[in-house]
């Protein structure tokens, strides 16, 4: 009996994770933690979920992946204590695209982890995202320079390569008609 009323926990329960880095307080309103957390919470109890654990990093960059709200959540997948994962986007589990690859390809399955990326249109119980590592690429593209000339050059070209991406994959197929 004790192990049903464990799995029903499990089912309903939610890890929200928020994070702002120094950094990312110079993009506004948008981004604060308590921005994050209502509209995680709004999300979360739409798809069903009422056990709700918020974790979060308050000026930590994403950079690193040794976050204490981060791992914390992480120890808690690791005891099969939550049913899924709720971030507002990809950076939001970090800036390293490798790492949140692994996260997302690896450790979130292997846990039977839902993981929904609000902005980012991502809800793992809806099927493959396909665009995902891209898309996290994109949002990880400033950890790529540090603000150097060779950066910028190269948010230049991330920059020229998203708008051709985004074209490629949104213009119609000119023999199907469909797009991609």
């Amino acid at each position: 009996m004790k192990q049903s009323k464990s799995r029903k926990s499990r089912e309903t329960t939610a890890f929200l994770y928020e994070r702002l880095s120094r950094d990312d307080n110079l993009d506004g309103d948008s981004y604060s933690i308590q921005n994050q957390k209502k509209l995680l919470t709004k999300v979360a109890k739409e798809k069903g979920y009422t056990n709700l654990v918020h974790f979060y990093d308050d000026g930590i960059s994403g950079v690193t992946m040794d976050r204490p709200g981060f791992v914390s959540m992480l120890q808690e997948i690791e005891k099969g204590k939550a049913a899924a994962v709720f971030v507002k986007d990809l950076s939001r589990l970090g800036r390293n695209y490798i790492e949140v690859g692994r996260l997302t390809e690896e450790f979130f399955p292997e846990h039977d982890i839902r993981l929904v990326a609000v902005s980012d249109g991502i809800d793992t119980d809806e099927g493959e995202n396909e665009l995902a590592p891209i898309k996290n690429l994109f949002k990880n593209k400033r950890c790529l320079g540090g603000g150097t000339t060779k950066g910028s050059f190269m948010n230049f070209q991330m920059d020229k390569l998203q708008v051709l991406l985004h074209t490629a994959f949104t213009r119609p197929d000119r023999q199907s008609g469909k797009t991609l």
